[in-house]
């Protein structure tokens, strides 16, 4: 029992032999602010980057494509932008694993952390959302400034699996041509087994629409047809621009 010795007291003998040094207050300081820009940077990144991801759903009519049945599911899941939800993950598990070197976090379990942020994540990106940033820079980027990536391609360059977004030009007894965004017209035929969203949608000239199909030689057979409403998210457009319904319901 004698051998033992004093944790204390052996750190203190150590001290004074200088086998153990302290670190100066400097390094404690710019140790936390460190850890301080680190969270701004993946809290400010995975919230810019899921909102992104919403924009660019909504901007493209890929989350349309879901009202097509188990079909439109498919298409949907390969019309998701993957490169920016693989960052918006890395933003967020970043943002996890250094709030969890912070005292208000590392007390409690790895998954209250997790749920913390994924709530201050969300939060966050509701807010971008209710902005026009998202617009403001597409609209910029569509100008080309030279940059080679853009996370705001020009519409032209959209594509969705198995869908085409458009203009209606002209309407016939079986279909209607409407200009894509590649600025190609592409004639749509209309069959009984065709799913119209809303089900009561009566397609006029300069309506925007969402056509589920794949296209062949010009020509698509539709599967399901989306026709923007009053209410739906303007979709982008060449030039920048987004459109949406061209007359409501009721002026019809």
């Amino acid at each position: 029992m004698n051998n033992l010795q004093d944790p204390q007291s052996d750190f203190v003998t150590k001290l004074q032999a200088k086998h153990l040094a302290m670190k100066p207050k400097w390094y404690f300081f710019v140790r936390q602010v460190i850890k301080a820009g680190l969270v701004g940077v993946f809290a400010t990144s995975a919230m810019y980057f899921v909102s992104l991801i919403i924009f660019t759903l909504y901007s493209s009519g890929a989350i349309h494509l879901s009202r097509f049945g188990l079909m439109g599911l498919s298409d949907l899941l390969l019309s998701l932008p993957w490169l920016i939800i693989a960052l918006a993950l890395v933003s967020v598990f970043g943002l996890v694993w250094i709030s969890d070197k912070y005292p208000i976090t590392y007390r409690h379990p790895l998954v209250f952390t997790f749920i913390f942020v994924v709530g201050v994540v969300t939060l966050g990106s509701y807010a971008i959302g209710q902005t026009r940033l998202h617009d403001t820079l597409a609209v910029l980027s569509s100008k080309s400034f030279g940059f080679s990536f853009s996370p705001y391609p020009q519409a032209e360059m959209i594509k969705l699996h198995n869908a085409e977004v458009g203009e209606v030009v002209e309407v016939d007894d079986d279909g209607f041509w409407m200009a894509n965004r590649a600025h190609d017209e592409v004639y749509v035929e209309i069959s009984e087994q065709t799913q119209f969203a809303p089900k009561d949608a009566e397609i006029e000239n300069d309506d925007i629409v969402i056509v589920s199909g794949s296209e062949n030689d010009k020509k698509i057979r539709a599967k399901g047809i989306k026709v923007l409403r009053e209410g739906d998210s303007p979709l982008m457009m060449p030039g920048g621009s987004k459109k949406g319904h061209s007359k409501s319901q009721d002026d019809r």
